[in-house]
């Protein structure tokens, strides 16, 4: 029988992102740079791959200009200040149905770059 900590181990922030492959997040920065893009792959380092990603500027002598846009971006886990999540999401359908699958070995690579434009 698992251990109430095996079931939930499950309920981490790391987890939450590894399971949203594929979603649109913003991910601001602590350098008052905010990234949107694709979640394309996570690590345990909360290190996060972005695809077709956008940046801009929040705050400092640099706000509100541009960055550049990049097919693939990866961001440590250390630079990352907030992260905002779509506002229809709902987490622990999300986390469930995440599970579901990594137990069944169902979850497939699909990189973001691949999919149609």
């Amino acid at each position: 029988m698992k251990s109430s900590k095996d079931r939930n181990a499950w309920k981490s922030l790391s987890s939450l992102l590894q399971s949203m492959e594929g979603e649109y997040v913003t991910l601001e920065l602590k350098d008052d740079l905010v990234v949107t893009g694709f979640i394309d792959s996570v690590d345990g380092d909360m290190s996060i791959l972005l695809g077709k990603s956008k940046q801009y500027w929040m705050e400092g002598p640099r706000k509100g200009r541009q960055g550049i846009n990049m097919e693939l971006v990866l961001i440590s886990g250390k630079r990352i200040r907030y992260i905002h999540f779509p506002s229809k999401l709902n987490i622990d359908a999300h986390l469930k149905s995440w599970e579901a699958r990594k137990a069944l070995g169902a979850n497939k690579r699909s990189y973001i770059i691949d999919k149609p434009k």
